[in-house]
């Protein structure tokens, strides 16, 4: 994906420069679904055609499916090839949603500015989805300007649009000790 067409503005952190789930984000790439050497199958890719993703790159294992078995039978295949403790494949796609992450963001309390450190930028969300019935409103910029955020969406002359707004005050403590889970059959 380009950068920021404006580079005038702050470059926020690329989705690729954290963790993807179980990954390094450093082992995916970001791409759109209308990729032409994507690993994933072409409904997927369709469905995401203009949506930023993350696809991994040449020669990392992609989790794949087989066509000729039952589910149960593919997911038991599966686990005799994948013995606890071993590399899992990566996901054929992961949908990244937006290129560009805001840390230590805060949302002026009218929710027109977004700032991260020096940089502002004026604020703007996505356009609703029409089937979703839980949106953004003036409850959500109420709870979120008193909060320090990480926001994923993109920059653009300006303005910052938002996909995703996170309290960072709202997510496990990364300071607490890991604890051992045994796999169950």
């Amino acid at each position: 994906m380009p950068e920021s067409p404006d580079s005038s503005l702050h470059r926020a952190a690329s989705p690729l420069e954290t963790r993807i789930g179980l990954f390094a984000g450093a082992t995916f790439r970001l791409a759109s679904g209308r990729c032409l050497d994507c690993a994933a199958i072409p409904q997927a890719l369709w469905y995401f055609a203009d949506e930023t993703i993350a696809a991994p790159r040449p020669g990392l294992p992609v989790a794949g499916f087989s066509r000729s078995v039952s589910v149960w039978q593919d997911v038991e295949q599966w686990a005799v090839t994948h013995p606890p403790g071993t590399p899992i494949d990566a996901p054929p796609l992961v949908w990244i949603g937006s290129p560009e992450i805001v840390r230590g963001a805060s949302l002026s309390p009218d929710g027109a500015t977004l700032a991260a450190g020096a940089k502002r930028w004026s604020f703007a969300l996505v356009p609703k989805i029409p089937l979703n019935r839980s949106y953004y409103n003036a409850a959500s910029t109420a709870y979120l300007a008193p909060r320090t955020l990480t926001v994923r969406g993109s920059s653009r002359d300006g303005v910052f649009t938002a996909r995703t707004l996170w309290p960072e005050d709202f997510r496990l403590d990364s300071s607490a000790p890991s604890q051992r889970v045994d796999a169950t059959p």
